[in-house]
């Protein structure tokens, strides 16, 4: 089952499912009973912005207001975005969703930039589909934990 953090916490805890694989954070973790589960981190993940490109230059950039292809409010990796570009970069939410695969379609169809987890992209990276748009300030990394 693909959901978002609070959702899959809420399974977890109802014993709807013996796993729970997903980004989190020490705070998060911290809210959790101890005594009922355990956790470990699988790997920190880097969540580039990336952009389509175009006659093999970026389609996008934050030198120019852009189109965000965005988190929604319930998915975790929208607060962890939020925090790096909020008020920091000029840009319209072009669309919101909880599923990171969806918004590397939009991407590859030249709609805008997105944040997205490198293991996602790498492919596309290395294809010359997708850009990763720079300064690397706006780059950030997230826990994964099973």
């Amino acid at each position: 089952i693909a959901a978002n953090l609070k959702q899959g916490m809420r399974l977890l805890t109802d014993g709807s499912c013996d796993f729970l694989i997903c980004y989190c954070d020490q705070k998060t973790l911290a809210q959790m009973d101890f005594s009922l589960f355990l956790f470990h981190k699988i790997v920190k993940m880097e969540i580039l912005p990336v952009t389509a490109l175009y006659n093999n230059q970026p389609k996008y950039s934050f030198n120019e207001l852009f189109p965000l292809l965005s988190y929604s409010k319930q998915a975790y990796l929208r607060k962890c975005v939020d925090d790096i570009i909020e008020n920091q970069l000029n840009y319209r939410i072009l669309y919101e969703t909880d599923n990171a695969s969806d918004l590397k379609e939009l991407v590859l169809q030249g709609l805008g930039i997105a944040w997205l987890p490198k293991l996602l992209v790498e492919k596309e990276i290395a294809e010359n589909k997708l850009k990763i748009v720079e300064p690397i300030n706006f780059h950030t990394y997230q826990d994964v934990y099973i």
